[in-house]
């Protein structure tokens, strides 16, 4: 890490140092034992799977984040089905008074992915905070190469959430390639992984 970092601010890219950190789920059960890092999201380092990001950030201790959780939940069960985006919550001083099943549970059972961000609120850390050091919630939309597009003070609205993800889903690259995709049609292209509707 450099010396020179202070925090990210929208516009800053995750160091690729940062970025391949791995952090342990703590919730839901079927996750316990796996891990999660910025670098599975970024299609330049797993393979050209490009994702954006929503993290946000919460102490267990604090009531506004736990009684946003339900709201939260509806923007995960929108977005659930798109491979192209990823909702990750990190929680911190965990056991006090909340555990990570508490948190999960206190929604909809089993979402979203919570993380144990440490007791030294490492990622919580890491980012310019609206609020003031050291004040809860923060949230941190990242687009496909991970840099950080928006930071927020409070939780989003379902609206507002979705609007900024929409935002950033545009900017993701098109990598399909375009064609005929009917092995039947006489202008059939093998390479085709999109169908333009040429087939003839």
């Amino acid at each position: 890490m450099s010396s020179l970092f202070s925090a990210y601010d929208v516009g800053d890219q995750v160091f690729l140092e940062h970025q391949n950190i791995e952090f342990d789920f703590c919730y839901p059960e079927s996750q316990v034992g796996s891990s999660f890092s910025f670098a599975q999201h970024n299609g330049d380092l797993n393979g050209g799977n490009f994702q954006v990001l929503l993290i946000e950030m919460s102490a267990s201790w604090w009531a506004p984040c736990f009684n946003a959780i339900p709201e939260g939940d509806e923007i995960y069960e929108h977005w659930e089905n798109d491979d192209r985006v990823a909702i990750i919550h990190f929680l911190d001083d965990i056991n006090q008074p909340f555990s990570c099943s508490d948190w999960g549970n206190y929604g909809t059972i089993g979402i979203p992915s919570i993380v144990d961000d440490g007791t030294a609120n490492t990622v919580f850390d890491w980012f310019e905070n609206p609020n003031g050091t050291g004040i809860y919630p923060l949230v941190v939309f990242f687009d496909y190469t991970m840099t950080v597009a928006n930071i927020m003070s409070s939780s989003p609205s379902f609206n507002v959430a979705n609007a900024i993800i929409e935002n950033l889903l545009n900017d993701i690259p098109d990598n399909e390639v375009y064609g005929c995709t009917d092995p039947e049609a006489c202008n059939y292209d093998p390479e085709a992984t999109a169908d333009d509707g040429s087939c003839a």
